[in-house]
């Protein structure tokens, strides 16, 4: 569970805030139970291209975190759960893109890029 502050204009475009909230999941435990989503690529800051979700009826984000290079997880959008109520941020990444007026105080882990691999 982690929280992303976005800065540069994709992001901060894609999200429509500050910061996105999302749920890191297993890919081979993340199944849709109606419609597919539309997929967008833009580069990634890991390499390759970073693989973000989208509704194909209303365009809301779903996902993103997936890459074209093989990554074992893919991060699921909060706001896009059924029930988003228990939620909770463990830690935050990105923080080196986050605006002088967005303040991480909240003692979470924070990293300036990804978090590290375990």
């Amino acid at each position: 569970v982690a929280f992303l502050p976005q800065t540069d204009k994709i992001r901060e475009n894609l999200s429509g805030t500050n910061a996105l909230r999302g749920v890191l999941v297993h890919k081979k435990n993340l199944k849709f139970v109606k419609g597919t989503p539309k997929y967008y690529l833009t580069p990634s800051t890991a390499g390759g291209n970073h693989i973000r979700g989208f509704c194909e009826s209303c365009g809301s984000r779903l996902t993103g975190g997936d890459n074209d290079r093989p990554v074992p997880y893919i991060g699921v959008v909060a706001a896009s759960l059924d029930d988003p109520s228990w939620y909770q941020n463990q830690m935050h990444f990105f923080c080196s893109q986050a605006q002088p007026w967005d303040l991480i105080n909240d003692g979470l882990p924070a990293f300036d890029q990804y978090p590290p691999s375990k």
